[in-house]
Order: structure tokens, then C-alpha cells, then sequence
């Protein structure tokens, strides 16, 4: 999902090592417990628990520049 991608982005200009577990967080829950890991909320929630600011990824999610670096 773009969104998580996204995600990733943002947290790997945080801090690499969290983004790199986001990654992994977010794979595992999308093909090993077959949820549903593209809600930004919840995407929020896993990088609060590595310990960045999960409202900071909220408020910038949906930015034309975030978005334009995913493509």
C-alpha cells in the first residue's frame, strides 16, 4: 500500500534502524496476520511504539511532497 510506503520514507528520515522495524512491523501484519496495515492511524500506532512521533507521520501522510518522493 502507497500509504505505507509513505510511512517508511518518513520514519527512515527519523531514524533507519525504526524504519527498517516499521517495515518489518507492517509486512508482518499484512501477509503473516492478514490485517489490514494501510490505515494511517494504525500505521501512527507502529511507529509511536518504535518511538517517533506517530501525530508528526499523520500530519504529513498525505503531503504532495511525501507522496511525490514515493512515486
Amino acid at each position: 500500500p502507497a500509504v505505507a510506503g509513505r510511512a517508511f520514507y518518513w520514519a527512515a528520515d527519523q531514524d533507519e534502524q525504526a524504519a527498517k522495524q516499521l517495515a518489518l512491523g507492517i509486512y508482518r501484519k499484512l501477509y503473516c496476520e492478514a490485517t489490514d496495515a494501510s490505515r494511517p492511524a494504525e500505521i501512527a500506532a507502529m511507529i509511536a511504539a518504535l518511538g517517533l512521533d506517530g501525530d508528526a507521520w499523520l500530519a504529513v501522510a498525505d503531503s504532495a511532497a511525501l507522496k511525490a518522493r514515493y512515486k
